[in-house]
């Protein structure tokens, strides 16, 4: 039985509500509260993913250092994106 959930190296707890009957969880080792729910498994673990998404997205939109097990992530500068990757020459 998995207890916790994993995506592009973030963890999510997993529980599960007998009064509400909905799983949910939080993202760990972030520097904010993030929370996900879902009413079966498969809502859940999509619910995670689209969390972990989301928190990335705005980082970047919003200038914010991104933290990832409660240490920050060293990223490369946008310049090397896919696009702009494709048309350099080695």
């Amino acid at each position: 039985m998995k207890e916790k959930l994993e995506h592009k190296g973030y963890f999510g707890t997993v529980q599960f509500s007998t009064d509400d009957k909905v799983f949910f969880g939080k993202i760990q080792g972030i520097n904010d509260l993030i929370l996900f729910e879902g009413k079966s498994v498969s809502d859940l673990e999509k619910s995670f993913v689209e969390s972990v998404e989301d928190y990335l997205k705005t980082c970047k939109e919003i200038g914010k250092e991104i933290v990832k097990n409660g240490q920050p992530e060293r990223l490369m500068p946008d310049f090397f994106d896919d696009e702009n990757h494709s048309e350099w020459t080695w």
